[in-house]
């Protein structure tokens, strides 16, 4: 199974590849068309299994993947910039650490929502 990471750096990869030829001039127009339409699908793929990742699990790979203390932090900078957020826990120290990563990924996606 193709991971979102694998997609990620493929991703890269291939857009790193196609900077670096584009730029010694080796890319004719429909090859530049080409490699743009190659990199938009792969963006497009690599999206859709976030979103199949996202679905399954519920909390983004961002937020997983960020230390316990940046998630309390970034949790407080919400919280404070939102002083009439209606939210459940406001007492983080009795989250555990998942409880804390979902409560994050709640609020983001609450933000995301707004705008």
């Amino acid at each position: 199974m193709t991971t979102n990471q694998n997609l990620r750096i493929y991703e890269a990869i291939a857009h790193e590849a196609a900077i670096a030829a584009a730029q010694r001039r080796e890319l004719t127009p429909a090859e530049r068309e080409a490699s743009t339409r190659i990199y938009d699908a792969m963006r497009d793929v690599a999206a859709r299994a976030e979103r199949a990742i996202r679905g399954s699990n519920r909390v983004r790979a961002s937020i997983l993947a960020m230390p316990i203390e940046a998630v309390v932090l970034r949790l407080a900078e919400l919280f404070d910039s939102r002083p009439n957020a209606v939210f459940a826990h406001r007492n983080l120290k009795s989250l555990t650490e998942n409880d804390l990563r979902t409560a994050l990924e709640d609020l983001e996606t609450m933000i995301e929502r707004e705008t």
